[in-house]
């Protein structure tokens, strides 16, 4: 479970970094900007919120021990790496590249179930996730339009 949630994470990370150069490389400078711009602003407020919330983890509530290593405490909700997981794939929709976002889509529910699996978060925690990603994209997309 460790090395699923690991290689998907890089998944991620490869596929926004591919995002910026297909960006880039077609000179949709503004598009780039919107999205790392968007993703920015997200990742950052997710943060705050979910340090300002401090929701515990199901281990920490006397659940099963974690699976998926972790070292942080009440910072539950919203999860941060589904988060960006979603964000990441419906950026790749909003930039004009929907089979992408639909494969990065189905990697993001399997790293949102891995991480409830792996006892480091509530469903909650992920649908919040994707909630907060959605509305992010979708601000994304208004500045597209």
């Amino acid at each position: 479970m460790e090395s699923a949630n690991r290689l998907i994470v890089w998944v991620f990370y490869a596929a926004f970094a591919l995002l910026g150069i297909c960006l880039a490389a077609q000179g949709r400078f503004f598009a780039l900007a919107v999205c790392y711009g968007v993703a920015a602003a997200g990742f950052l407020a997710v943060t705050a919120l979910r340090r300002a919330i401090g929701a515990p983890r199901p281990y920490q509530n006397g659940g099963a021990p974690a699976r998926i290593a972790r070292e942080g405490e009440n910072d539950s909700f919203p999860s941060r790496h589904c988060f960006s997981a979603f964000l990441i794939a419906l950026l790749w929709g909003a930039a004009g590249y929907p089979a992408a976002s639909a494969c990065l889509l189905a990697f993001a529910a399997l790293l949102a179930l891995l991480r409830v699996r792996g006892g480091v978060h509530y469903p909650r925690d992920v649908a919040g996730a994707l909630a907060f990603a959605v509305v992010f994209a979708g601000i994304a997309l208004l500045l597209l339009a």
